[in-house]
């Protein structure tokens, strides 16, 4: 019998173990945890965040996420999803529509020509200098693409998926 049930309480089903690796800096936490993935595929790591510099070999978002103050994000642009539609990218200070919905919940209006604003000049994104500033859909359709194709080698983990959930793409 549970301790919950000797004290009457409610048993709480047990859905995993967490394990924290807590030691000075240099100490081997990094090397213990590498070879614990390595042994049990079932395991998962949680990603903290760190002030220190990168380390060789280290990668943002996977051994630590590195943050602090820096003059510029590593981050140039990202891409605008809802749901499973691609609707728009940014990229420095420009932003590229390519689906436009000028109210939420107005529906989707499928642009035959991107849109295209530049951010600082206008940030209510109201005028569309598409024609003045064609040269720009070249680095926005770039960040696209790369992001497609990212999507391809890491797939997104389906909405409702269990828990237990295993991506196909290659870990980490």
């Amino acid at each position: 019998m549970s301790k919950a049930d000797q004290s009457g309480g409610a048993a709480i089903a047990r859905r995993g173990l967490m394990l924290v690796l807590s030691s000075p800096s240099g100490a081997g936490k990094s090397t213990i945890t590498r070879e614990l993935l390595k042994r049990d595929p079932g395991i998962s790591m949680s990603v903290s965040t760190t002030t220190r510099p990168k380390r060789p070999g280290e990668v943002d978002g996977k051994d630590y996420f590195f943050v602090g103050k820096q003059e510029k994000s590593n981050r140039e642009g990202f891409v605008y999803y809802i749901k499973d539609e691609l609707r728009a990218a940014k990229w420095r200070d420009w932003k590229m529509h390519i689906v436009w919905e000028p109210e939420p919940n107005a529906g989707p209006n499928h642009l035959e020509t991107p849109w295209i604003f530049n951010l600082t000049q206008d940030p209510k994104e109201e005028t569309d200098i598409g024609t003045q500033a064609s040269w720009v859909r070249r680095p926005l359709r770039v960040l696209i693409h790369e992001f497609q194709q990212s999507l391809k080698a890491h797939p997104p983990i389906p909405p409702g998926a269990p828990d237990d959930f295993k991506p196909t793409g290659p870990r980490g």
